[in-house]
């Protein structure tokens, strides 16, 4: 914000390790997508630095760090055309990994190669769309992978098959995860707990609960 008594994040600093896999919890409103638009440069920050591997994301181009850092949201773009197209989004086939969305897939069966998609996903439901979502991001084998609400529209099962193939994945990458159910975010490393864009609490899923404090409340008021 521009004005200092209306910031949306204040005194916020945290470290991910290499390998991590952070999740940000919060009430809406906490300013947990605000971190996620700082990181992916949709917005920049007025105060502060966000750095990976030590260099200043500023100093990384746009291409650079789309390769470096992708982002599975909850919504998701349907276009006319075939299953790999839709996956591809047109960028350079010989970067991607196809192979990759393969066990994603898994958990959309009803989709294949021959399946033609039309214009906004009119002819499949919204958790094979998120699937979908999913095949995109990972395809490009990033070392960072930011996941916000990712599993918002996927019903319990899908979301368990997705969980399966994301552990996988995840191996020697890293995570930082918003969600709202618990069972997407208990196993983290660490979970940072966001209040008025401030952290005020930070540990793992037994050590936040034996503090008796925001994340437990959050969890008996079913907001995790």
């Amino acid at each position: 914000s521009t004005e200092d008594d209306n910031w949306v994040l204040r005194d916020l600093s945290f470290n991910v390790v290499k390998g991590q896999k952070v999740a940000i919890v919060g009430r809406t409103g906490s300013g947990k997508s605000t971190i996620i638009k700082l990181l992916t440069r949709l917005y920049e920050p007025q105060s502060g630095s966000i750095l990976i591997n030590g260099v200043n994301i500023n100093e990384y181009k746009q291409s650079a760090l789309r390769e470096m850092v992708a982002v599975i949201h909850q919504d998701s773009y349907i276009f006319a055309g075939d299953l790999d197209a839709n996956i591809s989004l047109g960028r350079n086939g010989s970067k991607l990994q196809m192979g990759l969305a393969a066990p994603f897939m898994e958990a959309a069966p009803n989709l294949n190669k021959d399946t033609v998609l039309s214009e906004r996903g009119g002819n499949i439901s919204s958790g094979e769309e998120q699937v979908l979502n999913f095949a995109r991001a990972v395809v490009t084998d990033p070392p960072i992978l930011v996941l916000d609400e990712a599993t918002a529209k996927i019903d319990l099962k899908t979301e368990k098959q997705i969980q399966v193939a994301m552990k996988q994945f995840l191996k020697n990458k890293t995570a930082i995860i918003i969600a709202h159910r618990l069972e997407t975010i208990r196993n983290c490393d660490l979970i940072l707990c966001l209040d008025s864009g401030s952290i005020v609490e930070s540990g793992t899923h037994q050590e936040l609960l034996l503090k008796n404090g925001v994340y437990r409340r959050l969890i008996e008021a079913s907001e995790i």
